[in-house]
């Protein structure tokens, strides 16, 4: 099988973790002969060709860029993150892996009815014009059959992205300041020997500050600070007004509350993948009081790690990880006095949930399982599609191939003619 990925946006997060896994273990799968990775030009100096097999073919693409530019004799169209891009118009089985399932529990001041109907259009088109849409929880795949009717439970299939490195190290716990790793960009300057909780997000309205914020102030364990590291967290505590309305509700929050930055809190801003691994391996827990998720990546990784976690309680964090849930402590995130408490109990009981993480570290899931299930999703599509609509790309690459086939479509209608003369 010959696979395209079209990915023309740029991701960090989890998403780039989904992105750089799957191309890896598919480029080493037995049933694939090529995986052109068409993806974002941002992404050129994290990804390189040394990283995959021979069977991988970088290309670095813009978005909006035509798919025609890299499309060639491809079997099928395999899109991990289709979020924000033009539904791809070509001749080949498509699908693709529906992440963004947390704007379908949206919160906020931006779930107008515009937004949400415009959400709601979108599973509706994704459903529609995909040959095949993945989603990575049941969750999900129901709030597709209510948005999209009956059509999803046909087209829509469950495959969690969730998966153990048996090869990768795992990293020892420990809430001492370690030495300094080079590829890290962590600010060393602001480390220190307290131990904290890690928070790693955006500060999107729907991961929750605010709650997590007041909860700060109520604890009792303040001897354990919490730890802010994504996206815009590093204007978490900004005296100056900014931009964004909620995070200056949250920052009048933590200055009505007295909370004090590097004392009860460090706000630390985006940090790039080492510096992540390090604060992970630093931290004495995680807590993720998030109002809607997709995946929770975090809560996993933190479990593969012997760290205990404080998770909310959703339906869907609940069905990824309800079989490793002794080592979390549930919490209503709408709940700061709750988040308080869940936050002094892993404090006091550190070693004894430490140790039951410990115990939990594997999901039973590798990342060769991951593609092959993936595997088998893109084959049926392959195989379901008639021979008639697999035609070969029209762009620069494809253009000789799509002749032949022309000339050969041509040549067949002369036959049908002479014979029905």
């Amino acid at each position: 099988m010959k696979i395209l990925l079209w990915h023309p946006t740029y991701v960090l997060g989890g998403g780039y973790l989904l992105l750089t896994k799957l191309i890896e273990e598919l480029g080493k799968h037995p049933g694939v002969t090529r995986v052109t990775a068409a993806i974002h030009r941002d992404y050129q100096e994290l990804i390189t060709k040394d990283r995959f097999s021979s069977k991988v073919n970088l290309a670095f693409v813009y978005t909006g860029q035509p798919i025609d530019d890299v499309l060639s004799s491809d079997d099928i169209l395999y899109m991990v993150w289709p979020h924000g891009v033009a539904i791809p118009q070509v001749r080949i089985p498509t699908v693709c892996v529906f992440q963004d399932t947390i704007l379908l529990d949206a919160f906020g001041a931006h779930t107008t009815d515009a937004f949400l109907g415009s959400m709601q259009q979108a599973v509706k088109d994704t459903v529609s014009r995909y040959s095949r849409v993945i989603v990575t929880s049941q969750y999900t795949k129901n709030r597709f059959t209510e948005i999209a009717g009956p059509v999803a439970a046909h087209k829509v299939d469950v495959l969690p992205h969730i998966a153990s490195d048996p090869n990768a190290k795992i990293l020892q716990l420990s809430t001492t300041a370690t030495s300094s790793n080079p590829s890290s960009n962590f600010d060393h300057t602001r480390s220190t020997n307290q131990p904290f909780l890690l928070y790693p997000a955006n500060v999107s309205e729907h991961k929750n500050h605010l709650a997590l914020m007041i909860a700060l102030s109520k604890r009792k364990r303040k001897d354990v600070s919490l730890t802010l590291c994504g996206y815009g967290s590093e204007l978490v505590g900004a005296t100056q007004l900014t931009p964004n309305p909620y995070l200056n509700r949250l920052n009048k929050t933590i200055s009505d509350r007295g909370l004090k930055q590097d004392l009860d809190y460090r706000a630390l801003g985006y940090v790039d993948d080492a510096s992540s691994e390090e604060l992970m391996d630093r931290a004495m827990g995680l807590i993720m009081p998030t109002r809607a998720e997709g995946m929770g990546l975090p809560i996993h990784e933190a479990l593969e790690r012997g760290l205990p976690v404080i998770a909310s309680d959703l339906p869907v964090l609940r069905e990824h990880f309800g079989s490793r849930s002794d080592a979390i402590l549930w919490v209503d995130p709408e709940c700061p006095t709750e988040i308080a408490a869940a936050w002094d109990e892993l404090c006091n009981r550190h070693a004894e949930l430490s140790r039951t993480a410990e115990s939990n570290r594997s999901c039973g899931v590798t990342w060769s399982d991951l593609a092959d299930k993936t595997f088998q999703i893109l084959q049926e599509e392959v195989h379901r599609a008639p021979r008639s609509i697999r035609i070969p790309g029209f762009g620069s690459a494809g253009r000789e191939p799509r002749k032949r086939w022309l000339k050969e479509v041509e040549r067949s209608i002369k036959r049908l003619w002479r014979r029905a003369g």
